[in-house]
């Protein structure tokens, strides 16, 4: 009886790579760029592992994206100053029922002033309007003007109210202090 044996290799190292006495002989790892050249399925999907690895690095378990958070502050600082850009009103007493940003964009569009953005205020539990909401303008003429005109109008039964939007000071943690505690006789 003959047994087909494929003789296996022995495994040469580089005289500064010799493996140390005593240890047993190890798998050498194959070479890859061997491997992909005899096998292109092999390396697009180990590619494609890589990318998919690269991807989850800036996932958490619960899979909510990893956030930066001096990259987060950044980005609503920068959307912040671009939003103060635009001259705004804050609208009060919306309708609560039924009344939604297109809505709220078109009652003003199609009374002749050039909104930019209509902003429904809505609650974070029951996705309903609290009767809040904000108009942005294109030019600071336009604001004026919806201001005086349109404040105490009536929509869907409820008065509205217009007042002037103002920037919020920016907190700077270096340089705002926040002192507690103080003795009611001191202050």
């Amino acid at each position: 009886m003959m047994q087909n044996t494929v003789p296996q290799q022995q495994q040469q190292f580089p005289p500064q790579m010799q493996m140390p006495q005593g240890y047993p002989m190890m798998q050498q790892r194959p070479n890859m760029a061997m491997m992909y050249a005899q096998n292109p399925q092999q390396m697009q999907f180990q590619q494609q592992q890589n990318m998919l690895i690269d991807s989850m690095q800036n996932f958490n378990i619960g899979g909510a994206p990893r956030v930066n958070k001096q990259q987060a502050t950044a980005d609503r600082q920068a959307k912040r100053t671009q939003m103060n850009e635009f001259p705004s009103l804050k609208v009060y007493n919306l309708p609560k029922k039924n009344f939604f940003d297109l809505d709220f964009y078109k009652y003003f569009t199609h009374r002749g002033y050039k909104v930019k953005t209509a902003k429904v205020v809505l609650d974070t539990r029951t996705s309903i309007s609290t009767g809040k909401g904000y108009l942005q303008f294109v030019l600071q003429e336009d604001a004026d003007k919806c201001l005086n005109e349109m404040n105490n109008t009536v929509i869907q039964g409820e008065t509205i109210r217009l007042v002037p939007s103002v920037a919020k000071a920016e907190f700077d943690p270096l340089a705002n202090l926040l002192v507690r505690n103080i003795d009611k006789s001191k202050t």
